[in-house]
């Protein structure tokens, strides 16, 4: 394990949810982006596409882990700043439950 991903991991509760979920994402080359310092998500900036993988693997392994949908608004959807719909969502982050 690198040590960025090491830093990153050191205030996490769920370590081994975390772990699990980085290897799957590592070995399908889903790329996505690590949060800065402050932030609290374990992953951020996920194409919107790889929802379902990251769905099912939450789910084989019963991870304590939550998606949170990203995205802009759009001539046709006016969102609230801290929240969007799936369906007009463009990524995801995934948060500790």
């Amino acid at each position: 394990m690198n040590k960025q991903l090491q830093k990153i991991l050191s205030p996490v509760k769920e370590w081994d949810s975390a772990v699990i979920l980085y290897e799957n994402m590592f070995d399908n080359q889903i790329a996505f982006y690590y949060p800065k310092g402050h932030e609290t998500s374990l992953m951020k900036r996920i194409d919107i596409k790889h929802l379902k993988f990251v769905k099912d693997t939450i789910k084989k392994y019963k991870l304590k882990l939550r998606i949170r949908y990203r995205g802009l608004s759009t001539d046709t959807y006016k969102r609230d700043p801290s929240y969007i719909h799936m369906n007009n969502a463009t990524s995801f982050a995934v948060y500790e439950r």
